[in-house]
């Protein structure tokens, strides 16, 4: 299978620079806003915590873009914005849910994450990220059913009892990744071909 190129870096003017930065501000701004008030948040720093995290994403993010220019920057950043938005909402009451009862969440965060991530590094979907990204997803939302009480039984009871489908799913995932590296290559090989045909002709 072809390795994906990644992308060149960016040389950004400062007025790019300086649009980005307000755009990062602009949008936490609005969020926040919107979010205090349909909520019951306090001023207090046990609340402001979420803020912080939040900002510090922010922060990372814009540093990853501007300046680091690395995939795991974006991830990071983005993770951090979107777990600040949840313990925000939790501080807020805007979700009944303790972190405990939703910690799910958090790996079906990284799971998304992970998908722009991978577009930034090579401007396209990769199976290098989306096949770990679906994978984190799915575990979430598995996991999910038990924090939620959806299904009765604890993890560890249900994981002594059904461990085998583990094997099921992890070779339902190779099957899947083989279909997809496949069809990869034949569009690699088109792609090849089509442009030998099209010097030939020239």
């Amino acid at each position: 299978m072809n390795k994906p190129e990644k992308k060149p870096k960016m040389n950004l003017t400062k007025f790019q620079k300086t649009i980005l930065a307000a755009g990062f501000i602009s949008i936490l701004a609005g969020i926040l806003q919107i979010v205090i008030s349909f909520g019951d948040f306090q001023f207090t720093f046990h609340y402001l915590r979420s803020l912080f995290i939040i900002i510090f994403g922010a922060i990372f993010l814009y540093l990853g873009l501007i300046v680091i220019q690395k995939s795991w920057t974006i991830f990071v950043g983005l993770l951090c914005i979107l777990f600040g938005f949840l313990l925000f909402l939790i501080d807020s009451n805007i979700l009944s849910f303790s972190l405990y009862q939703i910690w799910p969440f958090v790996v079906i965060l990284s799971g998304l994450c992970l998908i722009p991530a991978g577009f930034y590094r090579y401007r396209r979907i990769t199976t290098v990220f989306f096949v770990p990204s679906m994978v984190l997803i799915g575990m979430g939302f598995f996991f999910l059913l038990f924090s939620l009480d959806i299904i009765k039984i604890s993890l560890r009871e249900a994981a002594a009892t059904w461990w085998p489908i583990l094997f099921v799913l992890f070779g339902i995932g190779l099957i899947i990744l083989f279909f997809y590296s496949q069809n990869t290559n034949n569009k690699t090989a088109r792609q090849s071909n089509d442009f030998d045909e099209y010097e030939d002709i020239s």
